[in-house]
């Protein structure tokens, strides 16, 4: 079972390092903000090996180079970087999540959701992170940690559409027919028109109703965005899904 999620990367300007920016030009956060990921590498690799790093302040270096890193895909050599970071300022929860982030990707689900709860623990009330804990739950198979988890992230943000499809995703793995569905209703009354609703509906329809409606549902659901990219990836689940091309 996979369960694939978008790799956002946030916007710069909403990181904590305005109280630090001094540390690194506007040319670098420029560079890196215009996509030149390469070249923010390389500048930032070599103000690291001229410095000596041991100042708290420092960790900005270190964390940028990260980001960069992996938008190029280099997530073992971010890894580097994020415990670095993480040396130099422990309380840093985004941190912590972007190293959750980086052993999510590289397939180490156990690791990663360690890093994702400490940047919880840390900012408890950011409902950000519980996206990427529900899907690490996902592959671990703890589907009731998800439910937990929706039950602490409606009292930070009870309009957030994701909320109720993660409810309605793990009460599907758990078989609860009247939840699942109980969830898809609340996930429409948050938005209508969210395409969250046609894969939370697509999967309930796998699950409970032997593929009943679930092309119908796909059809729907590529008309509103051609490009949707799909959030459960349940093996069985995707290969019917697919096969609606042959129907």
């Amino acid at each position: 079972m996979r369960i694939y999620i978008l790799l956002i990367f946030i916007n710069i300007s909403f990181i904590f390092f305005s109280q630090t920016k001094a540390v690194i030009s506007n040319d670098v956060y420029s560079e890196f903000n215009s996509g030149n990921f390469s070249k923010t590498d390389s500048i930032l690799s070599s103000l690291i090996s001229k410095d000596s790093l041991s100042h708290v302040n420092d960790y900005n270096k270190f964390y940028l180079r990260a980001l960069s890193r992996m938008e190029l895909m280099k997530f073992n050599l971010a890894l580097l970087d994020l415990n670095q970071v993480i040396l130099l300022f422990p309380s840093f929860e985004e941190a912590y999540y972007e190293r959750g982030r980086c052993l999510f990707i590289l397939g180490q689900y156990e690791s990663a959701l360690t890093n994702v709860k400490k940047a919880i623990e840390i900012r408890p009330n950011y409902g950000f992170y519980y996206n990427l804990f529900c899907t690490l739950n996902y592959e671990l198979k703890t589907y009731q940690e998800v439910k937990n988890a929706c039950s602490k992230w409606v009292k930070i943000d009870k309009d957030n559409p994701y909320i109720y499809f993660h409810l309605s995703v793990a009460n599907t793995y758990l078989g609860d027919d009247k939840q699942s569905s109980s969830a898809i209703s609340l996930l429409k009354l948050v938005d209508r028109n969210s395409i969250l609703i046609y894969e939370a509906q697509m999967f309930y329809n796998f699950k409970f109703k032997n593929n009943q409606d679930l092309c119908l549902i796909r059809e729907e659901m590529l008309k509103k965005d051609p490009n949707y990219i799909l959030l459960i990836g349940d093996d069985e689940f995707l290969k019917c899904f697919f096969e609606c091309d042959d129907k």
